[in-house]
């Protein structure tokens, strides 16, 4: 008798661990939707700005790249000229 009252009790009690287990997982899974939608929503946000920014910076260095062209060939037309006008 001893030994079927304590196997009753051993078994009523995991049930009952299993159960509150099973429900706090449950309440888990359920929360974080909720209160990821605003994340996600930030995160798409970031992520827009910084292509925003990574097109500003590459209009940049292409205005650099082409001033530095002009530059440059400004530099060669002076040095040509100043060829022409020695001979």
């Amino acid at each position: 008798m001893v030994v079927a009252i304590t196997s009753m009790a051993l078994t009523f009690g995991t049930i009952i661990t299993l159960v509150r287990l099973w429900v706090s997982r449950s309440r888990s899974t359920q929360a974080p939707p909720a209160q990821l939608e605003p994340v996600m929503d930030r995160l798409l946000r970031i992520e827009q700005t910084l292509d925003s920014v990574a097109i500003e910076v590459e209009r940049i260095s292409e205005a650099q790249r082409f001033t530095t062209k002009l530059l440059s060939d400004r530099e060669k037309t002076s040095a040509l000229a100043e060829n022409r006008l020695a001979r």
